[in-house]
């Protein structure tokens, strides 16, 4: 399996907005783990934190050009141009959070961690119009108001997906915890990458 600076390479040519939305889910997922751990609720989790992490990282890489409409079935794939592998773990992380696509539905944890991260990710970056340093001013009553907002908004979908955080057979995180975890994660991604 490749290694992360092989991965940030990738993931960089690919674009900054692919590059900071990748930092932001790798942050949440590497905190997501550490909740879990410290609560000593992984059980027989076999999934290495670095797995957590590296799933997080390139779980969008196949989000573009001719891969757009089947994604996240083709990282694989993507990744296999820049000589790049993943293991079945990762890639098993990454096709659950695309089930509408992939069939594959979050069974594990780790699964329902990148599904629900992904989506609260992309739906605060929408917030602050990828302007990152407003994530450092936004407040967490705002994203509740925006989760809650009318459904015909086309952000809906996302915004199911991200209350699925507090799924009993998912991650069991009330929602207002999960975006506390995940949106202290952000702001420490964008204070120690100097976001922009």
């Amino acid at each position: 399996m490749s290694n992360r600076s092989d991965f940030v390479k990738v993931v960089k040519n690919l674009g900054p907005e692919l590059y900071c939305h990748s930092l932001f889910v790798e942050e949440c997922m590497g905190v997501l783990y550490d909740y879990f751990e410290l609560n000593n609720t992984l059980g027989d989790n076999k999934i290495s934190k670095n797995n957590w992490l590296i799933a997080g990282f390139i779980h969008d890489v196949d989000n573009f050009g001719e891969y757009k409409s089947t994604h996240p079935l083709k990282t694989k794939e993507v990744l296999s141009k820049y000589g790049l592998k993943i293991n079945k773990q990762i890639n098993d992380i990454i096709l659950a959070h695309g089930p509408e696509i992939t069939h594959v539905f979050p069974e594990s944890l780790v699964q329902w961690s990148l599904l629900c991260a992904d989506n609260l990710v992309g739906l605060i970056t929408a917030l602050v119009s990828n302007n990152y340093n407003g994530i450092i001013d936004l407040k967490t009553d705002v994203i509740l108001a925006d989760i809650f907002r009318k459904p015909e908004n086309p952000n809906s979908t996302r915004r199911k997906k991200i209350l699925m955080c507090s799924k009993i057979d998912g991650l069991n995180i009330p929602l207002n915890k999960f975006i506390d975890i995940c949106f202290i994660a952000m702001k420490k991604c964008v204070k120690i990458h100097c976001l922009q």
